[in-house]
């Protein structure tokens, strides 16, 4: 939701719409190229938003269950169906 508001109000005001896509349609490669990296970065923006919730998230619990005196279990990576391993 929030990347969602982020976007709304970093967009640029732009003339009516078949106006812009004629203008993009047109220059091919540099306006595709260009919003392709703007997908990109806006991925990264999000992948990085993501994994730092998630480290605040663990940090937060590891902290509450270390001042409850409660034991500390992190999940465990899922095994492979099939696998060999014992």
């Amino acid at each position: 939701m929030v990347a969602l508001i982020e976007s709304l109000l970093r967009r640029p005001v732009r003339p009516p719409f078949g106006a812009h896509w004629k203008t993009v349609l047109t220059r091919r490669p540099s306006r595709i190229r260009f919003y392709g990296a703007k997908l990109a970065a806006l991925e990264v923006a999000l992948a990085v938003f993501v994994l730092v919730a998630f480290v605040v998230e663990a940090v937060t619990s590891y902290i509450i269950a270390v001042r409850e005196n409660a034991a500390v279990a992190w999940p465990g990576a899922p095994k492979a169906r099939g696998s060999q391993c014992a």
